[in-house]
Parts: structure tokens; sequence; C-alpha cells
């Protein structure tokens, strides 16, 4: 039995398959995200030095077991300590020994990097070619927040390829 194809338009006016065929995609969008993840990350690595190294912290109940944060800045908000422009995607970072792990897309490039938590300042990189097309036009950077364990970094990118890559690489 044939299954009809179904088509939608994008955003752009192409016609696309909703079964997974693409054409080129018309027009790119670049976006800044993660900022204020990245600044409350490292704020709580300097406040609390506690690693979180997954999606919802140590325990993945999402709950910050540090000292008690302050409910009023007196003199103002904390200084900003670094800014980092970033790919697409909707991975959040994560910190394990002093190093934030930043899982995102660059152009045709899923990138994995490790960054000192404090400065900001890189230590490695990680990267590998990404063709994945996202149906809707929405975002092709992953979806997934790498997960620390056992001295690897583990990223599953919007392509579904699955990389383990060594902590201290």
């Amino acid at each position: 039995m044939a299954v009809p194809r179904r088509r939608r338009r994008s955003r752009e006016g192409q016609m696309r398959n909703c079964n997974g065929a693409h054409g080129e995609r018309v027009g790119k969008h670049k976006r800044l995200a993660g900022i204020g993840a990245v600044l409350l990350l490292v704020m709580g690595t300097t406040l609390g030095a506690q690693d979180w190294p997954h999606f919802l912290g140590p325990e993945r109940d999402g709950h910050y077991s540090g000292p008690p944060l302050e409910r009023a800045w007196p003199g103002g908000a904390p200084r900003e300590l670094w800014r980092r422009a970033v790919g697409q995607g909707f991975a959040g970072p994560v910190v394990s020994g002093g190093r934030l792990l930043l899982f995102h897309r660059l152009q045709h490039r899923e990138v994995l990097e490790a960054l000192d938590a404090e400065t900001g300042d890189p230590i490695w990189r990680y990267d590998y070619p990404s063709n994945y097309r996202d149906d809707f036009g929405f975002d092709e950077g992953p979806r997934s927040a790498p997960v620390v364990s056992g001295g690897r970094v583990y990223t599953f990118g919007a392509q579904g390829q699955l990389h383990a890559v060594d902590l201290d690489t």
C-alpha cells in the first residue's frame, strides 16, 4: 500500500515533505543563546563550587544544594565574569571539575567545548560534521545537554550520534 506524501509550507514559503525529505533551507538565523545559563552556572561554581554534571544537576532534581543565594544584592548585581556567543541548539551547559561544557552547533559542525568555568578560557574542543536539518525550520543544533560520568563526557547530537569524549582531552 502506498502512503501519500503530505506536504507543507515552511515559514519561508518553500515546500517541504513532512516525511523528512529536504530542500535547501531558505534564509539563515543566528542567535545568542545560553548566556544567562552560562552566567548562572559560573556564579554557581564560584559560590558553591558544586558540579552540575548533567541536566537537572547532581541529583537530577533541579535543586541547588549549596549556600543560600541572596534575594537582594546589596550594592547591585554581581559583576559579569565572562560572556561568550554560542551557536544553535537547546543543550544547556554542564559543569564538572571546574570546567563548563558547552554543546552547540556552529555552521555545519556539532561542537563540544570545555571552558574554564571561572574565566571562560577554552581548554579543549571536539567537533564533527552534521548535516541535520530541522523539518520545521526552528533550530538545527543539539537538543540534549552533555552528561559527565566516569571521567567521560557523553553527547547525543541532533542527528542521533552518540559520542563519548575523555573529560581531560
